[in-house]
């Protein structure tokens, strides 16, 4: 075997690892669909939060 076939072989075997690969990370869900419900989840307790305290303050303001 020469060494342009033994190269061949080995560019050969290194495009099927990544072909693999690529497989792989295409079918694993995305990890940044994580950090964005956290993120809305947290926006949106915030907002609840500051929309009581400010429906309180509106209260006192009233009864006062």
């Amino acid at each position: 075997m020469s060494r342009i076939d033994f190269e061949l072989t080995e560019l050969k075997e290194r495009v099927a690892r990544l072909e693999e690969q690529v497989r792989l990370a295409q079918e694993t869900p995305k990890g940044g669909s994580y950090v964005r419900w956290f993120l809305i989840g947290f926006m949106a307790v915030a907002g609840l939060m500051i929309l009581g305290v400010v429906a309180l303050g509106i209260i006192q303001f009233l009864i006062w």
